[in-house]
C-alpha cells in the first residue's frame, strides 16, 4: 500500500475517523495529548490494524509511527486478564524508555469500572475531577458504586530493559504479569523461557525499528528465536468447560494452555471420550504482527522473509506512506567547511554561539563517531563561555552540554537524558547508539561531527529534528575532501544541502 502525503495530516480527527473501533477513554485520552488529527501513516496504519491485518509501517522519521500502533495496541488490552497481552520488541535501552513513555502518557491513569447496566466504562483518572465521579453516579451514590471505583483496574505497562532493576522486573512479571512488556529481543524470550510470558495470552507483537534489530548478527538471531521459536503466528487456545475446571484445570484463566503434542489422538473407550470432550473448543488463533521503521532496505525481501520466517502466516500489509521526500519537509539542510579535523571543534563552537546569539538554537544533539569523541566534545562545550541562554554563563556541567555514550552505566545515561528533556541541559553529545527512538520535541538542531556513512544512518540522525512538523536544521561539519561525500548522500537522499561557510584559520602570530 503505497500512500502519497501532502501537508501531513488528514483533514478528519481521530474520533471522526475512529470513534466505533477505538474506545472513548483513548480518543478522549489521545485528544487531551494534542493529537487531534492523524498523520497520513497513522490514517493508514491504524486502518489495516485495526483489522487484524499483520503490517509493516514504513514511514519517515518524526510522522507518528508510534501512536499508530500504540493505539490499537492498548485499545485490546483486557484489564480483566491477568496475563501479558501485548509485546513491544525495540533494539535499545533508550527507545524502549521513549515507547514507554509514549505508552504509558495514553494509558495513565485509565481504569475501568462497572456500572449498573454490567457494561465496562473508561475513566481517566489523571485528568478527571475527583467530584466529577461523584456527580456521574449521582448526589445518592452507594457504598458499592465507590467500592467498585476503588477496586477498578489499569492497564499495566513495564519496560524490562537492562539495569538495577532488572531482577526485579523479571520477578514482578512472574508475580503479577503487567499487561504490556517493552524490551530486547534477549529479555523478552528469556521471560519466556522462565514461564513469565504466557506465549498463549499474547495477542499482538510490535517490533519498533526493525531493520535495527536486523543490523546485528547477535540481536537478528535473538529476534529470530523469539518470533519463530516463542512467539509463532498461530496458537491454540481455548476456554475451559466446568468438567476440565473440575479436575484441575484454573477457573481464573478463560483460556487454556497450548494443547498438549498428541492430545488430538482420540483412545476410544471411556478415557478417550473425557479428551474429546475438553478439546472440542480448541481453536485456532492468529496472533497480530506488527514491524515498524523508516528505513527498512529492500522490503519486498523483507516482507517475503517474514513468512519464510515464520514469523507470520503470509505476508504482512506493506503501509508506505511516500512524501515524496524521505526526511522531513520542514528540515533544512545545509554544512560548514573547517580546514582540518582538528578544526572542527571550534567552528562548532563558533557556529552555536552564533546561533544562541540570535534564538534560533532550542535544543541540539551533536553526533559524533565514537564514545571517547563525544566525551571529548562535551567537555570543551561545557567548559566554554558564550553558549548558556540570555547572556548567563553556565553554573554547572548539566545547565550546557553532556554525553550520552553506550559505555556509561544506565544510571548516568538516564540522569543526562531526564536533564535534556526537561530542558536543564540543550546540549546532547552522542553517538548513533541514540539515532533512533530519542523523541524530544524541542530539538532544532543536529549537528554531524562526521560525514554519515550511509543515506539511513544520515536519515535517522537527521530525524530527531523536524518532529512531526516542526522546522529545524541538520548541520554537518566536513572538510573539503568530506563536502563532496556529502553531496553525494544528499543527491540520494533528494535532498538540498547548502553550503553555509567555511571556517577561517585564525593566522599565527
Amino acid at each position: 500500500m503505497h500512500v502519497a502525503e501532502n501537508d501531513g495530516t488528514t483533514a478528519e480527527t481521530f474520533s471522526q475517523l475512529y470513534g466505533d473501533r477505538l474506545p472513548a477513554w483513548l480518543l478522549a485520552r489521545v485528544e487531551s495529548l494534542g493529537y487531534t488529527r492523524p498523520t497520513a501513516v497513522q490514517k493508514e496504519a491504524l486502518g489495516a490494524i485495526l483489522e487484524g491485518e499483520d503490517v509493516v509501517v514504513h514511514s519517515q522519521t518524526g510522522t507518528g509511527k508510534t501512536l499508530a500502533f500504540m493505539l490499537p495496541l492498548l485499545a485490546g488490552i483486557d484489564v480483566n486478564k491477568n496475563a501479558v497481552q501485548a509485546l513491544v520488541v525495540v533494539p535499545s535501552r533508550e527507545l524502549g524508555l521513549q515507547v514507554a513513555s509514549v505508552a504509558k502518557q495514553l494509558a495513565s491513569g485509565h481504569m475501568y469500572y462497572r456500572g449498573e447496566d454490567g457494561q465496562e466504562e473508561g475513566r481517566d483518572a489523571e485528568n478527571e475531577d475527583p467530584e466529577s465521579w461523584e456527580e456521574r453516579v449521582g448526589s445518592e451514590s452507594t457504598t458499592a458504586d465507590a467500592s467498585s471505583y476503588r477496586a477498578a483496574k489499569k492497564i499495566l505497562i513495564m519496560s524490562l530493559l537492562e539495569g538495577s532493576k532488572n531482577r526485579r522486573q523479571k520477578a514482578w512479571v512472574l508475580a503479577e504479569p503487567p499487561h504490556v512488556v517493552i524490551g530486547n529481543p534477549r529479555s523478552l524470550a528469556q521471560l519466556v523461557e522462565r514461564g513469565g510470558i504466557r506465549y498463549h495470552q499474547v495477542k499482538m507483537v510490535v517490533v519498533d525499528e526493525v531493520d535495527a534489530c536486523l543490523t546485528s548478527p547477535e540481536t537478528g538471531r535473538e529476534l529470530q528465536g523469539l518470533l519463530g521459536k516463542y512467539l509463532s503466528p498461530s496458537f491454540l487456545t481455548a476456554e475451559l468447560e466446568e468438567e476440565a475446571t473440575a479436575t484441575g484445570g484454573s477457573s481464573k484463566d478463560e483460556e487454556g494452555p497450548l494443547l498438549p503434542q498428541g492430545a488430538m489422538k482420540d483412545g476410544g473407550g471411556e478415557k478417550g471420550g473425557r479428551v474429546a470432550r475438553k478439546l472440542a473448543p480448541w481453536r485456532l488463533v492468529h496472533r497480530q504482527t506488527l514491524f515498524v521503521s523508516a528505513s527498512i532496505p529492500q522490503h519486498k525481501h523483507f516482507i517475503k522473509q517474514c513468512v519464510q520466517q515464520q514469523w507470520t502466516l503470509r505476508e504482512p500489509m506493506h503501509v508506505h506512506v511516500t512524501p515524496g521526500e524521505l526526511m522531513p519537509p520542514a528540515l533544512r539542510h545545509g554544512y560548514l567547511v573547517a580546514p582540518t579535523k582538528a578544526d572542527k571543534p571550534a567552528a562548532l563552537l563558533a557556529f552555536l554561539r552564533r546561533e544562541r546569539a540570535k534564538g534560533r538554537l532550542q535544543a541540539c544533539v551533536i553526533f559524533t563517531a565514537d564514545d571517547r569523541e563525544a566525551e571529548k566534545m562535551a567537555a570543551i562545550l561545557a567548559r566554554s563561555r558564550g553558549l548558556a541562554a540570555g547572556g548567563q554563563e553556565p553554573r554547572g556541567e548539566s545547565s550546557v552540554v553532556q554525553a550520552l555514550v553506550g559505555g556509561e552505566h544506565i544510571t548516568r545515561r538516564a540522569k543526562v537524558m531526564d536533564a535534556f528533556r526537561t530542558g536543564e541541559s540543550w546540549g546532547l553529545v552522542t553517538t548513533d547508539f541514540a539515532a533512533r527512538g530519542l523523541d524530544v520535541p524541542r530539538v532544532s538542531h543536529v549537528i554531524m561531527l562526521d560525514v554519515a556513512g550511509e543515506a539511513d544512518t544520515y536519515l535517522h540522525r537527521g530525524g530527531r529534528a523536524g518532529r512531526m512538523g516542526r522546522p529545524g536544521w541538520v548541520v554537518s561539519l566536513v572538510s573539503e575532501t568530506e563536502a563532496f561525500a556529502l553531496v553525494r548522500l544528499a543527491n540520494s537522499l533528494k535532498i538540498e544541502v547548502r553550503r553555509m561557510g567555511v571556517m577561517k584559520r585564525p593566522r599565527s602570530r
